[in-house]
C-alpha cells in the first residue's frame, strides 16, 4: 500500500485552485444529498476539500468523522479546521479504513475519496462501512478512471475502473445507487447493502 499512498509532502497540491477545475467539490456534493443535522464520515479525508464543505452543510447539528491513516494530514486538516471555525463539528480520527474504531450505525454518509486505489483490503474496508452505516445509509466512492491520461494522479497501473468496483460491490451484497463520471478524471459511485432501501 505504501507505493500507493499519498504523499503528505505533496499536501498542498491537494488544495491547489486548479483542482477545483478538474474535480469542483460542489459536484460530487450535490449528489450526496447532504443535509443538516447529518453525521458524515470522511475515510481517507486529506486536506479535508471534500470535508470542510460537508461540515458546513452538516452544520452545528451534524457531526463531520474526518479520518486518515497518516498522521500529518490529519494536522494539516486541522489547521485548517481551526482557522475555518469549524473544531465543534469534526472529529478527528486517526485509523486505517477497515478498523476506524468509531461506533456501529453512527453515519448517514460515508464518502472514500480516491482512497480505494489505495486500500489494500477491500473486503475487511467494505465490511466496516457496512458496519458504520445506519440503516439506509450510502457509501459513496470517488476515485480516478484509468481511461484518462495522467498526470493528475496515481499511476494508471494502480487505478481501479468504475466497473470494477461495481462488480465487487454486487458480488458481496451491495445495491449500485449511482454510477456516474464526474469532473475530469473521476469517477462517483454510491451503494447500500441490499438489507436497505435507498
Amino acid at each position: 500500500m505504501k507505493e500507493k499512498l499519498f504523499n503528505p509532502e505533496n499536501a498542498a497540491r491537494l488544495d491547489d485552485p486548479v483542482r477545483l477545475g478538474f474535480l469542483p467539490f460542489a459536484d460530487v456534493l450535490d449528489e450526496m444529498e447532504i443535509l443538516p443535522g447529518m453525521t458524515v464520515i470522511d475515510i481517507g479525508v486529506g486536506t479535508g476539500y471534500f470535508a470542510i464543505p460537508i461540515a458546513r452543510m452538516v452544520g452545528e447539528t451534524g457531526t463531520v468523522y474526518a479520518v486518515d491513516v497518516q498522521t500529518a494530514m490529519l494536522e494539516y486538516l486541522e489547521k485548517k479546521i481551526v482557522h475555518e471555525s469549524l473544531s465543534s463539528i469534526f472529529e478527528i480520527i486517526e485509523a486505517p479504513a477497515e478498523d476506524t474504531s468509531l461506533p456501529g450505525e453512527c453515519a448517514h454518509i460515508i464518502l472514500m475519496a480516491n482512497l480505494w486505489h489505495e486500500i489494500d483490503d477491500h473486503m475487511a474496508t467494505l465490511e466496516e462501512a457496512g458496519r458504520l452505516l445506519k440503516p439506509n445509509g450510502r457509501l459513496f466512492i470517488l476515485d480516478w478512471r484509468p481511461d484518462v491520461e495522467r498526470p493528475p494522479g496515481p499511476a494508471i497501473e494502480h487505478r481501479i475502473s468504475a466497473n470494477q468496483v461495481v462488480a465487487f460491490l454486487a458480488a458481496n451484497g451491495w445495491q449500485i445507487g449511482l454510477n456516474k463520471n464526474i469532473g475530469t478524471y473521476s469517477y462517483l459511485l454510491s451503494a447500500f447493502p441490499d438489507i436497505q432501501s435507498i
